[in-house]
């Protein structure tokens, strides 16, 4: 009930406001609405995504120091387990000469066995209070200014399980470079305790400060202590060991932290990340591109595609209306648009061109049916007066023949009364009615007539083969339909020529068609004038060269339509064969045609 009360209102309002709405409603708003729900989802799924890379970045941050702190622990283990470097802090040397020449093999040499790849990263040294030991290398000497340094009683004071191991991370080289590093007591073997003996191994400044700085495209990144201090930083604003207060970073920042527990005497340390949050921007930057760049192009698209659709319709359909006004004042002219397309519309211009093509056929039938009246009653007229003059002259001609024909039985001449029997045979033909359909035996008796005419008038010179199949004497077909391709044989093939013509003429069934085959061995057709030929024959304007075989063949598509073959093959100075095959026709056709 709703859509019935809805359909008139819609149909009150034009074709292109129509479009319009539906453009507005189907397509503006949905391309609108389905960009920012998609533009929100990829918002959400970047800045997820991003946020993760965020978190990965910290992850390789803590792997990178995890290593390096488990380099230096596996560093210092091999060390602390070798007993080459207890005998060599332990010995009493004679001299600087005896130091000399053990140094080699009690340090140089273990520590190359030891420290395989790692001497590029880490700096070794010995602290021992042997005073036979040079104060050089890798082996220093506790002095003053060692044991009073930051590190030396924290050395003491540790309390790891793993070998006492420590790390320390607040020492500042005469360079100004910050250490970081991992200091023990060497006494695995107590067999060798008559020094003091201690391992620091300090991680150089570049390997931590290539660590953090692997990441610095992604924000600020700070090592800071269980004391929130700044150990290690990529921020050139941050002073050492300062405290990491997180109320000082800005409102367009914002932080992630890591934390990091790689050996028993850490506890608390912390990689923080510092970022702009503008990283989720750049991120969303192509996104965002790519959804302004698609919506741009479906709205232009749809726009483009409802512009075109709607200047086919109205155009359109103004020009059938214009036509239809025309009809009202009786102007019936077709539309000659060529692009009506294959629409709706362009049905409507077509029925509309047909019912206008329909009316002019009906005027001018209606016209030309009283023409024809007329034109019948005159001829009718004319053919009362014809009638009564033809039936003086040929009754005469026949009645002459017959004169003659007995004539010449008297004088004994049967040969010229034979040819003037088939003569005036042919003649009664014509006066006793031409009727449409005759037999194939009426038709082949005529061809006989006219064959023995022509055998009586050239004699040896000509002669022909007559070859019928019983069972087809009694089919009927158009009359008139196999003499005048006989005539044409003799016509046009065999006279004339310097051996005897021969015309062969067969008449037989194959399967539901009647075949006529007459071949002779005349002067044959060449290729181009037997095209022509062809062409004339089925031409629809009449030919005065080819009347006989074009009347056969237009008589033939009346009857037959396209239910029968005509072929003609030729080759120069050897033959002409003519094959017609069309339907059997057990009965009259006039009486009715017959199914089979």
């Amino acid at each position: 009930m709703s859509t019935s009360l809805g359909l008139p209102k819609l149909n009150n309002i034009k074709i292109r406001n129509k479009l319009l709405l539906l453009y507005i409603f189907c397509v503006f708003l949905p391309i609108v609405l389905s960009n920012y729900l998609f533009y929100s989802k990829i918002t959400q799924t970047v800045k997820k995504e991003e946020q993760r890379n965020l978190e990965l970045s910290l992850e390789r941050l803590d792997n990178q120091l995890t290593r390096t702190f488990k380099e230096a622990e596996a560093l210092s283990n091999n060390i602390y387990f070798s007993q080459s470097f207890y005998e060599g802090l332990d010995k009493t040397y004679l001299d600087n000469l005896d130091y000399t020449m053990n140094y080699s093999s009690y340090f140089r040499t273990p520590l190359i066995g030891v420290t395989p790849y790692f001497q590029y990263r880490f700096t070794i040294n010995l602290y021992t209070d042997n005073p036979t030991v040079l104060n050089a290398g890798n082996v220093l000497r506790l002095t003053s200014a060692v044991t009073t340094s930051p590190w030396y009683p924290q050395v003491f004071n540790a309390n790891s399980s793993n070998g006492d191991m420590i790390y320390f991370g607040r020492e500042v080289t005469l360079d100004g470079e910050r250490l970081f590093s991992v200091i023990r007591t060497l006494d695995y073997y107590t067999s060798y305790s008559q020094y003091q003996k201690i391992l620091k191994i300090d991680i150089q400044y570049n390997v931590l400060k290539d660590i953090l700085k692997s990441e610095s495209s992604l924000g600020q990144f700070f090592l800071v202590d269980d004391h929130n201090r700044v150990i290690y930083t990529n921020s050139a604003e941050q002073q050492y060991l300062a405290v990491f207060n997180p109320d000082h970073i800005p409102k367009k920042q914002f932080t992630m932290t890591k934390q990091i527990n790689t050996f028993d005497s850490i506890n608390g340390f912390r990689i923080i990340g510092v970022y702009e949050e503008s990283v989720f921007q750049k991120a969303l930057e192509q996104p965002k591109k790519y959804v302004v760049i698609m919506a741009m192009a479906n709205l232009l698209f749809a726009t483009i595609l409802i512009i075109l659709i709607s200047r086919s319709l109205y155009f359109r359909t103004r020009l059938l209306s214009r036509h239809m006004d025309k009809v009202e004042i009786q102007h019936f002219a077709l539309i000659e648009y060529p692009h009506v397309g294959k629409d709706e519309i362009g049905l409507l211009f077509r029925s509309f061109n047909r019912m206008l093509r329909k009316i002019k056929q009906m005027i001018n039938d209606v016209y030309e049916a009283e023409l024809r009246q007329k034109d019948f009653e005159l001829a009718s007229k004319q053919a009362e007066l014809m009638a009564l003059q033809s039936q003086v002259n040929p009754h005469y001609l026949f009645n002459v023949l017959e004169t003659i024909r007995m004539k010449s039985v008297i004088k004994g001449e049967l040969e010229t009364a034979d040819i003037l029997s088939y003569m005036s045979k042919t003649y009664r033909r014509s006066l006793t009615g031409n009727r449409e359909w005759v037999t194939v035996k009426e038709e082949l008796e005529m061809i006989k007539e006219f064959l023995a005419i022509q055998k009586y008038r050239f004699e040896d010179e000509i002669d022909y083969e007559l070859e019928v199949e019983e069972n087809t004497l009694s089919l009927y077909i158009p009359g008139m339909i196999f003499q005048p391709f006989v005539e044409n044989a003799f016509k046009h093939g065999i006279q004339g020529l310097d051996h005897q013509g021969l015309v062969s003429i067969r008449v037989y069934e194959e399967q539901n068609f009647l075949v006529f085959h007459i071949e002779d061995n005349g002067i044959g057709i060449k290729p181009e004038k037997l095209d022509q030929l062809l062409e004339d024959v089925r031409a629809k304007e009449p030919s005065l060269n080819r009347i006989g075989m074009q009347n056969v063949f237009r008589r033939i598509t009346l009857f037959f339509k396209d239910q029968f073959e005509f072929n003609i093959s030729s080759k120069e100075h050897e033959f002409t064969s003519i094959e017609l095959k069309i339907p059997r026709c057990m009965r009259n056709p006039s009486e009715g045609f017959d199914k089979s």
